[in-house]
């Protein structure tokens, strides 16, 4: 029997250090606003909020394009943004200068408590899952739609025109035969919301801590 060992990619989610304002004491305005999760410990390691040139095209993208949606840009790990002019210092003083723009915490373990995925976390299965960085962004994405409704768009994801008026549900597709996890919008109510629920049950059920794509691609799919 192969041994599991825990990651530590995703050490530091439960980490009580300094961090940004957390999401869950904030509460977006449900159907009215894009996520990014940005779940690796890279700020943690680096003793502050660090963002690469490509999330923050990204980002500022989104909010560029959707002058009407709040954009959240979501760190799973501790930290704080420190102006010491760095590059990355750079890009995030360069998004925050967008009112639309909100960068805060996700404290995954405060997040996660009470709804169907708590049992999931707290066993411990993410942290021994092989790829536990991007499982653990497939469940935000996940959760984050089924408690607010709205759009999640991956890190890599440019926005070239408005998202505000395409179709109430929607989710990007990868290929004839298999859905992308990397954009999806469900509303926060009616069929919006059951979409998210069936999605968030299919992880409570059915997580694959060794299939790289089940989770995420294969859930709506």
């Amino acid at each position: 029997m192969e041994k599991r060992v825990a990651t530590r990619e995703i050490s530091c989610y439960r980490t009580q250090d300094a961090s940004l304002p957390d999401i869950s004491d904030t509460g977006p305005t449900k159907g009215k606003s894009i996520f990014f999760h940005e779940t690796s410990c890279d700020s943690y390691m680096n003793g502050k909020i660090t963002i690469s040139a490509r999330q923050a095209c990204a980002v500022e993208s989104a909010a560029r394009m959707n002058p009407h949606l709040d954009v959240y840009l979501l760190f799973a790990s501790p930290g704080q943004i420190k102006n010491e002019n760095t590059t990355s210092d750079r890009f995030l003083k360069a998004l925050l200068t967008y009112k639309s723009i909100k960068i805060h915490r996700i404290n995954y373990s405060r997040y996660i408590k009470n709804t169907p995925l708590e049992d999931l976390y707290e066993s411990g299965k993410l942290e021994f899952s092989k790829y536990s960085l991007s499982h653990a962004s497939d469940i935000l994405r996940y959760l984050t739609l089924w408690k607010y409704g709205g759009i999640c768009l991956d890190l890599d994801v440019i926005v070239m025109k408005s998202l505000e008026n395409l179709s109430a549900n929607y989710a990007g597709s990868e290929s004839e035969e298999h859905v992308a996890a990397g954009v999806l919008k469900f509303v926060p109510t009616g069929n919006g919301h059951r979409f998210a629920e069936i999605c968030v049950e299919d992880l409570k059920y059915h997580f694959s801590s060794s299939d790289w794509g089940y989770n995420g691609p294969g859930v709506i799919t």
